[in-house]
């Protein structure tokens, strides 16, 4: 056999090697979510999605579909959150040090868990922590929020505001982790998003969110691998 035919056959089989290994690797995201009028955040959270896309392509302002932050309220809590929690609140401690949770719930949607919550009360505010899955792309305004999402990396948007700072972490599959820092008094000014609550004659402002864009990123991301460790 010649030099050049072997270093031909070298070629192909080095080609082909690669072509191997990259069909039982994860495909990379697509880039493109599904487009539909309808509430996204309707995945079942203990079910990887099949469709992988960027966090830009689930959450983009010409999308057609929104976030509904809602469900039906189960009997009895899923084995799957006390999990969350213990995650929840580890990630919590690395920025605030030591703290209980003050709350959690879930919603479900046909027998499934859709939405997981674990809330914490600060002495300036509250953090909320929320778990879902989007099978469709949809419009970040849906979110409470009082600023644009920008991108943080490729796997965070995040939204910076006087009373509200959040970030979404946001897998390929389209599972979320949204935590939300609220000021005090903001949590009820955006109850029933995207309208806004008037504020009773003479009641203080909201005051100041608890926390800053680099905290509430650095606590969305180490709660995401808890989330999609199905």
């Amino acid at each position: 056999m010649s030099r050049r035919l072997s270093s031909m056959l070298l070629a192909v089989l080095l080609a082909t090697s690669a072509c191997s290994n990259s069909l039982v690797s994860d495909p990379p995201p697509s880039g493109t979510a599904p487009e539909a009028a309808v509430v996204a955040d309707t995945g079942c959270l203990d079910a990887a999605g099949t469709v992988r896309a960027t966090p830009a392509a689930w959450y983009h302002d010409d999308a057609l579909g929104f976030v509904g932050l809602n469900g039906d309220v189960p009997a009895a809590p899923s084995d799957r959150l006390a999990p969350l929690v213990l995650a929840t609140t580890a990630a919590m401690a690395e920025q605030f040090g030591p703290m209980p949770e003050a709350g959690t719930r879930e919603y479900t949607n046909a027998g499934c868990v859709t939405h997981r919550y674990v809330n914490f009360g600060l002495d300036n505010g509250t953090i909320v922590a929320t778990a879902w899955r989007v099978e469709h792309a949809s419009q970040p305004g849906w979110i409470p929020n009082e600023g644009a999402f920008v991108a943080d990396g490729d796997d965070v948007l995040v939204s910076t505001g006087p009373h509200l700072v959040l970030a979404l972490a946001v897998a390929p599959d389209g599972t979320t982790v949204r935590v939300a820092a609220y000021g005090i008094g903001e949590l009820n000014a955006v109850s029933g998003w995207p309208t806004t609550m008037p504020q009773p004659l003479g009641a203080p402002p909201p005051g100041p969110a608890p926390a800053t864009a680099e905290q509430v990123i650095a606590v969305a991301r180490a709660v995401l691998p808890q989330v999609i460790d199905r």
